[in-house]
């Protein structure tokens, strides 16, 4: 039996809120776009004096659709003021980084976003990354990513899913976003245990929920509290979540921090 350790960079998810060219001195223009136009020191002054937009690029209902409105809810008491929530999923959230870095960098339109950010670029799929924003806040540093599996299916460990899939190559499904760091997470797991997982690309964490209620995948990357309640009720199994050690919000789910074939 050999020993692997996952990829560090799965084991935190970091979900911050990120201003296009904003500073705490003063505003600049961003990197892209050509019609923004660099706000007057009144107004500066006098900011916020009307309602803040928050950019989620993901679909509604998932776990980052979920931190941003939470935030936004006592956010606006402490600021006194109003964030609205907007969705714009498309392209591992490329598409709605992009609204932001292009917006006038007033600090009316910010982005609740997180690592995709930085791995959209390794992938290819945008030209710009965290760099090209000025970073207002991390919000949280989510260790609790899991793999969550059918309640009655026969691998509730990672070691199981991993030996199911060598077993079955190509045959286990893996919902995720294609060039997305839940894409990123299944390749680590294979190379860590010699796993063969099929892809899916079904969207955001709302609609790999739904694809795993309807039987369309048999794996679903997704944050441990986003699937609390259908754990609880036997809908949906854990088979780890990553990180390197268990804990008490997550209910002690063993970790696959070191996974093994």
């Amino acid at each position: 039996m050999k020993t692997h350790t996952l990829c560090p960079i799965l084991l935190a998810s970091a979900l911050a809120l990120l201003l296009s060219g904003c500073t705490t001195v003063g505003f600049h223009a961003p990197t892209f776009g050509s019609e923004n136009k660099v706000p007057s020191t009144d107004q500066i002054d006098a900011y916020p004096n009307r309602p803040i937009e928050i950019i989620v690029p993901t679909g509604a209902g998932g776990d980052t659709d979920l931190g941003a409105r939470l935030l936004g809810r006592y956010l606006g008491e402490e600021m006194d003021t109003s964030f609205v929530v907007t969705n714009i999923a498309g392209a591992g959230g490329s598409m709605g980084s992009r609204e932001v870095l292009e917006a006038d960098p007033d600090g009316y339109k910010v982005l609740f976003f997180h690592n995709n950010l930085l791995i959209n670029k390794l992938y290819g799929l945008s030209t710009f990354n965290h760099n090209d924003f000025k970073i207002a806040g991390i919000a949280l540093m989510d260790h609790g990513d899991t793999f969550i599996v059918h309640g009655d299916a026969p691998y509730q460990t990672a070691n199981e899913l991993a030996q199911a899939s060598i077993e079955q190559p190509g045959e286990l499904s893996f919902a995720t976003e294609v060039g997305g760091y839940t894409h990123l997470q299944m390749m680590a797991f294979e190379e860590a245990t010699g796993a063969d997982l099929k892809p899916i690309d079904v969207g955001g964490a709302s609609d790999k929920l739904v694809a795993l209620l309807g039987g369309q995948v048999d794996i679903v990357p997704i944050a441990y509290g986003v699937t609390a309640d259908y754990i609880e009720n036997g809908d949906f199994a854990s088979v780890g979540v990553l990180s390197s050690e268990q804990h008490a919000l997550y209910d002690n789910t063993p970790t696959f921090f070191r996974a093994r074939h």
